[in-house]
């Protein structure tokens, strides 16, 4: 049995910046359902929702702390 080649791709996990603040109410139309699924769970965990902090003026002590800009990027991948 020869070799099998396989290939993984790991993309740079990327930034949200003032730039990118208002991107999901741009152009997140394709991923709303996903969206409004992780605003929920984000709402039952005691956190802002993804959309309020894209809407929201950019801050960087808000939007660059590591349980928002995460989550945010991911959802600016969709």
């Amino acid at each position: 049995m020869g070799k099998e080649r396989i290939i993984v791709i790991c993309p740079g996990r990327g930034t949200y910046t003032r730039e990118t603040s208002g991107y999901l109410a741009n152009f997140g139309a394709p991923a709303k359902n996903q969206i409004a699924f992780m605003d929920e769970q984000r709402k039952v965990a005691g956190l802002p929702a993804l959309s309020e902090l894209d809407s929201s003026p950019f801050k960087v002590k808000t939007h660059l702390a590591g349980e928002h800009a995460s989550p945010l990027i991911y959802a600016c991948s969709l």
